[in-house]
């Protein structure tokens, strides 16, 4: 597994976005804070950045920062800050998967402000690419609320097939599909 997280662990860009590496600090907490304060919490309910999942974003600084602390502490996540033109838009992550050989693009989230530009499935572009140069990635991953159509539509515009949808084990009123690209052998 580290093998396979070593790619990825370093910033990286896109043509449009750079993805940097979290180190929960306090920091990055605060600047998290600044873009999501005032969003209103209804536009993001099929997201969960907080630390119970009760709330789809952190309601405060300190909780923000008690997030991203959780968040980097997944042994087989890599977590990234996703920036444009300088400025912090968005989170997102990914999971590896050693039991199947699957990487996961996770937790993708941006401000409203950069929806529908098409900067996630910038990103999954990209991380595909990377994942094409191990050959222990079988697949690719992406998970998604099937109520969440931006996030779906980015999915399966992106090559990606729905495996399964079954209700989230969390928010127990949504289903959540599970969508597989599986990468040319190598």
């Amino acid at each position: 597994m580290e093998k396979v997280l070593k790619l990825f662990k370093r910033d990286f860009k896109t043509s449009r976005l750079e993805l940097r590496l979290i180190s929960p600090t306090k920091k990055l907490a605060e600047d998290f804070w600044n873009i999501i304060k005032n969003e209103n919490p209804d536009d993001f309910k099929y997201i969960s950045f907080s630390l119970d999942y009760n709330t789809p974003l952190p309601t405060s600084e300190q909780e923000t920062f008690d997030t991203l602390v959780k968040e980097c502490k997944e042994s087989n996540t890599i977590n990234y800050a996703i920036y444009n033109n300088n400025s912090l838009i968005g989170f997102t992550k990914i999971i590896y998967w050693e039991n199947n050989a699957t990487l996961e693009i996770g937790g993708a989230w941006l401000i409203k402000s950069a929806w529908g530009q098409g900067f996630v499935k910038e990103i999954a572009a990209n991380i595909e690419k990377i994942a094409l140069l191990e050959p222990a990635i079988s697949r690719m991953g992406w998970q998604c609320f099937e109520q969440n159509i931006g996030s779906k539509t980015a999915a399966l515009h992106s090559g990606y097939n729905i495996l399964k949808s079954a209700p989230d084990s969390i928010k127990k009123d949504l289903l959540r599909v599970t969508l597989v690209k599986s990468l040319p052998v190598r």
